[in-house]
């Protein structure tokens, strides 16, 4: 039960965290940007953001794969 706790808390941050980052780049898109990454991208890419954004993605697999885990474990 702890593990899913944790799991769920590390899985919440993360999407807070990303949630957070793409809300400031569609509310402070830039003006000029390349085709392959987009504006949204572009934006977060230009402000730095891309570490917090990258440290986001990887707390939110690291949620679902603790949540994952704990919901495939048997019990004895």
């Amino acid at each position: 039960m702890k593990k899913v706790m944790i799991g769920s808390i590390i899985l919440f941050v993360g999407a807070i965290w990303i949630t957070a980052i793409l809300y400031f780049a569609v509310t402070h898109s830039v003006s000029s940007y390349f085709t392959p990454p987009g504006r949204m991208l572009s934006t977060v890419i230009f402000y730095e953001l891309v570490i917090p954004f990258y440290i986001s993605i990887i707390f939110l697999i690291v949620g679902i794969v603790i949540l994952g885990l704990e919901y495939f474990k048997k019990e004895h």
